[in-house]
């Protein structure tokens, strides 16, 4: 399918003119047909409308995977304004951080962080409603889901236009200092990226693919649900990924596709093996980088095709493989620079001094293509650190070989990536640290970077007279309980009994303590096994 330069507003009338009755969105066993998703989405836009929601309103949408988030984040690209995803598993003090940034007017949740939105409100200058999805009844400032749908029309008319370049969504990563980024994603950048995704798939208007991944990340809403709509395909949204059950689902709504990642192929590898693991639909899956080991055997094992890829938050796509053609998959690789539309994707790999480093020579790794943010939201002196003359220099180091397809070496960013997360060194090092007890800290990573399977390492020295008896981990855990989602606490604690090696006297070396026993796992605590290692 050929693609169309448009707004994801206009993407989606496309597709309910030319596809109607198709099935575009399966979830809980409920199919919604394009034409009838399209309407959906016209009485959710009249209702946000009705609210005064206009052309660059900025919404908050703090949900779990529903066909209410997708119904108002196609809603608010026909309207103009802007979506503000935020993670569930933020605290209050990182939630309030994000809908004060982001200028969110409304947010809208469900039941089950109706409270917490609720308790953040009064300091939250910009909020001025919070919409509650099964909430029975209205009360001040908040509204219900149904009340806020009640009468509204199944036909939409904006009354301003809007452009591809036109900011769609204001997506918030974890960078190399305490304080998240919003990333300005364009309509192009998604539609582009979604398009280019799918299409280096194969994917045509015959196939589903599954969106298990959270909405609130770009993989699931850029990649599933906005490229399957960009070829006419459909999506089998899950509520949440479950693995156990994975490819039975697969057989069971006929899924062709879906997008996965080198820890969720791991836990997929330690379940029992069934005789029907190769028996499944699925045609090809998009893997966010994983160990050549790690891909090879779960592709043996289910016997299914998988594209290594790369992105980041900042470059919806970078690399993406073709499934036909003659550049072909190279395990452990990253691939090529996507084909994207609705002009080709440019990688280099570059020396300190911004020249391009010769073949197997690594370097930081810059991306320029229609995928790349517009910059981050007012801070416009990190996006031009960010991007130089329209290269998005990502952080992340990596290498080409003979053939041009490029590999993933290291982080250049202080970030730890934890099951898909990125994790800011520096902010968890900001919460240990403010313990009364801790006289310094720092954090690092401990496994495999390329696949996002790594653990934090918390490695501490305390204040004077202070042990391990004293603050126990324990204690350590619980004063990051109150301070960090579930996902940035340490796994693994390291107690030192002399001070951490600096440079020149004053910065952390970071790169001194990798090479430096003391601060792998050995002799740390491990909190998930609830044990001292030997």
């Amino acid at each position: 399918m050929k693609y169309e330069q448009c707004t994801l507003g206009q993407l989606l009338e496309k597709r309910a003119s030319e596809y109607e009755d198709k099935t575009y969105l399966v979830f809980n066993d409920q199919e919604t047909s394009y034409r009838e998703f399209d309407r959906q989405v016209n009485r959710v836009a009249n209702a946000l409308t009705r609210l005064g929601v206009t052309k660059g309103t900025h919404v908050n949408v703090h949900l779990g995977n529903c066909p209410e988030f997708l119904q108002t984040f196609f809603a608010l690209t026909k309207i103009g304004a802007v979506l503000n995803p935020s993670n569930l598993a933020l605290t209050g003090n990182e939630l309030k951080y994000i809908l004060d940034h982001a200028e969110a007017e409304i947010s809208i949740t469900s039941t089950w962080f109706k409270d917490l939105i609720k308790s953040l409100r009064p300091s939250c200058k910009n909020l001025q409603r919070i919409v509650v999805i099964g909430e029975e009844e209205s009360e001040g400032g908040v509204i219900s889901w149904d009340e806020m749908m009640r009468d509204t029309s199944a036909t939409f008319r904006a009354d301003v236009s809007s452009t591809p370049d036109d900011m769609a969504v204001l997506m918030y990563t974890t960078g190399t200092t305490a304080l998240p980024k919003g990333v300005m994603l364009s309509h192009q950048n998604i539609t582009s990226a979604g398009y280019s995704w799918m299409w280096a798939a194969g994917f045509t208007p015959k196939d589903r693919t599954l969106a298990g991944f959270p909405l609130f990340h770009a993989n699931a809403l850029v990649f599933s649900c906005v490229g399957s709509m960009a070829h006419g395909g459909s999506v089998l949204l899950l509520e949440r990924m479950t693995f156990a059950n994975l490819m039975e689902l697969a057989r069971r709504y006929n899924v062709t596709h879906f997008n996965f990642a080198g820890p969720a192929m791991a836990l997929m590898m330690w379940l029992p093996e069934d005789p029907k693991d190769p028996v499944n639909p699925v045609r090809v899956v998009h893997c966010a980088m994983g160990s050549p080991e790690l891909v090879e055997a779960w592709a043996r094992r289910f016997q299914i095709q998988v594209v290594m890829a790369y992105n980041l938050t900042e470059c919806t796509l970078a690399t993406g493989t073709p499934i036909s053609g003659p550049n072909r998959v190279k395990p452990g690789s990253i691939g090529w620079a996507a084909p994207s539309a609705p002009y080709p994707t440019e990688i280099r790999v570059v020396d300190p001094m911004g020249n391009d480093t010769p073949v197997g020579v690594a370097g930081e790794i810059i991306v320029r293509g229609p995928a790349v943010m517009k910059g981050y939201y007012k801070e416009p002196s990190r996006t031009a650190e960010a991007i130089k003359d329209g290269w998005l220099h990502t952080g992340d180091l990596g290498w080409r070989d003979e053939d041009d397809c490029l590999w993933f070496s290291d982080r250049l960013k202080d970030v730890v990536k934890v099951r898909g997360e990125n994790v800011s060194s520096v902010e968890v090092e900001e919460a240990i640290g403010a313990h009364p007890k801790v006289a310094e800290v720092a954090v690092l990573g401990v496994g495999e970077a390329a696949s996002g399977a790594q653990e934090i390492v918390a490695s501490m020295v305390l204040t004077h007279g202070e042990n391990a008896e004293t603050v126990p981990p324990q204690e350590i855990i619980e004063w990051c309980k109150q301070r960090l989602a579930k996902f940035k606490i340490p796994r693994f604690y390291n107690y030192r009994d002399e001070p951490l090696p600096r440079v020149g006297g004053i910065k952390i070396s970071k790169k001194d303590m990798r090479q430096d026993k003391k601060i792998l796992t050995k002799g740390c605590y491990d909190s998930r096994k609830e044990e001292w290692l030997g």
